[in-house]
Formats: C-alpha cells, sequence, structure tokens
C-alpha cells in the first residue's frame, strides 16, 4: 500500500524517477546554449576596471545566470 505523500508526489516532476522528455532536454541545451557566452562576457567584465555601480549589476546578472 503506498502512503499518501507517495502518492501526491508520484507525479511530480521533483520524483526521484523522472526523466524530463526529449523536448525539455532539447530546450534546457538551448537556454544553456545562450547563457554560456553570456557568463564568459560577464566574468571578463568583472575582472575589468568599472564603477562600483556597474560592478554591482555585473556582480548581480553573474549570479543570476
Amino acid at each position: 500500500m503506498m502512503l499518501r505523500n507517495e502518492k501526491k508526489f508520484r507525479g511530480c516532476p521533483n520524483h526521484a524517477n523522472w526523466q524530463p522528455n526529449p523536448l525539455h532536454r532539447v530546450i534546457r541545451h538551448d537556454i544553456n546554449n545562450q547563457l554560456t557566452p553570456l557568463t564568459g562576457y560577464l566574468e571578463i567584465l568583472e575582472g575589468s576596471q568599472l564603477d562600483p555601480p556597474l560592478n554591482k549589476y555585473i556582480l548581480k546578472a553573474t549570479t543570476t545566470a
């Protein structure tokens, strides 16, 4: 007999046996392809000497991406 919580989370994407379908993999791959150069440019900008307000925005963008 299944516990109530097991029934509740059986169809949940966070379930341990959940596998993404091919469309999810393609979309995630495409998004990562867009984010990779962005994060690279942000890392370059972090190392450059910019105004402190700009550094705050660059740091926020880096942690978000």
